[in-house]
């Protein structure tokens, strides 16, 4: 009873680990400043999906939201994404250095995580559509950054 007890454990600790696999990785840097590391991860179904964001300096909510609006820009005139974009832009947060944001689409549901603690959830489909807009949409703030994350064709 025991080796099966532990046998399980190590097989979901494992298979924990093993959720998400690495598909591309890259820093964003602005003019001359490093801000973040950001890594693309999937699952093997492709049915879970989250970007990883590692500050590499502190960066200021507003600062923030200046990244959102430009990469959800071609949505800002759209009243149909106006709630979608307000709840993004109220679960933005100042980031420290070392601090580590996912956000994770799964189950038709967003996760804004801070440090392993989740933050805000959202199961809005608008909001879901467009979290990873501004890194590998159809219109990124940055191609190399979307072909970097994305080497194959992003889905």
């Amino acid at each position: 009873m025991l080796k099966v007890l532990i046998f399980k454990f190590l097989f979901l600790s494992f298979a924990s680990l093993a959720e998400f696999e690495q598909v591309g990785e890259t820093k964003l840097t602005y003019y001359f400043f490093d801000v973040y590391k950001i890594s693309y991860w999937k699952d093997a179904e492709n049915a879970k999906e989250k970007l990883e964001l590692t500050y590499l300096r502190d960066v200021d909510k507003k600062h923030s939201l200046k990244g959102w609006e430009k990469g959800l820009e071609s949505y800002l005139e759209n009243n149909d994404y106006n709630d979608a974009i307000n709840w993004i832009m109220s679960h933005t947060v100042d980031m420290k250095k070392g601090d580590v944001f996912k956000i994770i689409k799964k189950d038709n549901t967003v996760e804004f995580v801070v440090n392993d603690e989740v933050k805000a959830k959202s199961k809005d489909q608008k909001v879901y559509q467009l979290v990873f807009e501004p890194w590998i949409g159809e219109n990124p703030v940055d191609q190399s950054l979307k072909k970097d994350l994305c080497p194959k064709e992003c889905s």
